[in-house]
């Protein structure tokens, strides 16, 4: 049928007749198939305003035009399209579940061999090996080896731990030095780990501001070019067929561009990139805005670990805060008093006047603070976004804190900042690219320049580009 339809219409196309539009609307309408399927489930699901929708509004329009030959080319071109995006969007979530999918392995010795297994299959009385910088998945006694455990993301204790034959240890403690055969009593599913790896891999599950942003501007931009691409394709023709079909061939451009799909999936991909990233650095993010409401927080309030005296890198880590252009208020409670001119530090404070401190600083703006465990809860609680050093057995803790660090490196607090601040940047990189190549197709379309099926080719690349450019926080140091 498709090959009768191009038939026909190729020998009647010198002299143009009713079975000249018969033949290629037969092509187009085989060509474009599953793109009628598609649009045939959204008008059911009631997106009057889908893209399948759209573009073949755009093919129906070429086709009164009389662009025959373009509209199946395009028709083609949209549907390589469609599937090279799909191949590039799977590639990208592979990239982001690398990322976290390594926490879902353990070494199970069996006969003095060992094998990398998934945690769920682990049974109690297996024996697990740890080796020096990994974290203990499942929680157990220690059976053989000797290490120096690094507890900060159980209780968020700053000391170093050296293991003992029976000692019990838990699932979040990391081997700082040595390695340890552990005998497991717990399986995975009750695991402390496992429910940092569900917040992890969960955590996109409510929309952030710059997403809803981006999504009515998107809304905004895609019915704006549809009305006027349905101006030029039916009512200017109406008003004036002969002086006005030129635009018919500008509607439809508009009409194959409207979609907002460069700018939508890029910045769900930017959330999920920066998600994913933290979790690799041991930042574990409860939700996809927080890391997007660190970005709005105008002041940081540092609360230092009890009874612990200030060392160079405390000192380097203030620094590096103080270098994000964001108010720092430093609380210390000892052993010895903390001055220095260059920041604001509150001295040995009860959690009464801490709060007080916050509701000052709150009237400045959106307030992040971060805190050591289930004595700061009310802090956590009244912050813009509430940051916990250690205590993922605290149930109290997880659920009071919006991101969650359990890596004892000071490094870390700033790691959160950065990627958090990378992933603003890119997402205004992918407005500003999407927009920049928008206005331009815009331009060359209304000054007739640019062909239909260019058009397409330059917005598909303009979506491709905007995935790629989101690797750049998945490929971060």
């Amino acid at each position: 049928m498709f090959c009768v339809g191009v038939a026909l219409g190729l020998v009647t196309f010198g002299d143009t007749t009713f079975l000249t539009y018969v033949g290629w609307f037969i092509a187009l309408v085989i060509c474009n198939e599953k793109v009628l399927q598609d649009a045939k489930r959204d008008l059911q699901l009631k997106n009057y305003l889908s893209e399948n929708t759209i573009f073949l509004l755009a093919c129906l329009g070429g086709w009164v035009y009389g662009a025959f030959i373009e509209a199946l080319v395009v028709s083609v071109l949209y549907q390589f399209g469609k599937q090279l995006i799909m191949q590039v969007t799977q590639w990208s979530m592979q990239k982001l579940d690398e990322l976290v999918s390594h926490q879902n392995l353990g070494r199970r010795l069996v006969k003095e061999n060992e094998e990398m297994v998934p945690l769920t299959e682990f049974d109690i009385g297996d024996v697990l090996v740890v080796k020096e910088g990994e974290t203990i998945p499942l929680g157990g006694k220690i059976i053989k080896g000797k290490a120096k455990l690094d507890v900060y993301a159980i209780d968020g204790s700053d000391v170093y731990q050296t293991s003992k034959i029976g000692t019990q240890v838990f699932s979040g403690t990391v081997v700082a030095e040595g390695y340890l055969h552990i005998k497991t009593t717990a399986l995975y599913d009750v695991s402390a780990m496992s429910k940092i790896v569900d917040i992890a891999t969960n955590a996109p599950i409510s929309s952030s501001s710059t997403e809803k942003i981006i999504n009515k501007v998107s809304d905004i931009y895609t019915k704006a070019l549809i009305i006027v691409g349905l101006i030029c394709c039916v009512i200017l023709p109406i008003l004036n067929l002969h002086d006005n079909l030129n635009y018919m061939y500008l509607g439809i451009i508009m009409l194959t561009v409207s979609g907002s799909f460069a700018y939508v999936q890029g910045a769900s991909f930017t959330l999920l990139a920066g998600v994913a990233k933290a979790f690799s650095k041991k930042i574990a993010i409860k939700e996809n805005s927080g890391l997007d409401d660190l970005n709005t927080c105008v002041t940081i309030i540092y609360d230092r670990f009890d009874g612990i005296e200030t060392t160079e890198d405390e000192m380097d880590l203030f620094e590096k805060i103080k270098g994000l252009h964001k108010s720092l208020v430093i609380f210390n409670d000892g052993p010895v008093d903390l001055e220095n001119d260059e920041y604001t530090i509150y001295n040995n404070y009860s959690v009464e006047q801490k709060l007080e401190v916050m509701d000052k600083a709150l009237v400045a703006g959106p307030v992040a603070y971060i805190g050591d465990n289930s004595k700061d809860i009310a802090l956590l609680q009244k912050a813009y976004v509430g940051i916990s050093r250690g205590g993922i057995k605290d149930k109290k803790v997880i659920e009071n804190s919006d991101i969650m660090l359990m890596n004892s490196d000071l490094n870390t607090v700033i790691e959160t900042f950065m990627i958090s601040k990378k992933q603003k940047y890119i997402t205004i990189e992918n407005i500003f690219v999407g927009l920049f190549i928008n206005v331009i197709l815009m331009i060359l379309a209304v000054l007739f320049i640019i062909p239909w099926w260019l058009a397409l080719v330059i917005y598909l690349i303009e979506v491709v580009v905007v995935l790629f450019n989101t690797h750049r926080i998945i490929d971060m140091k």
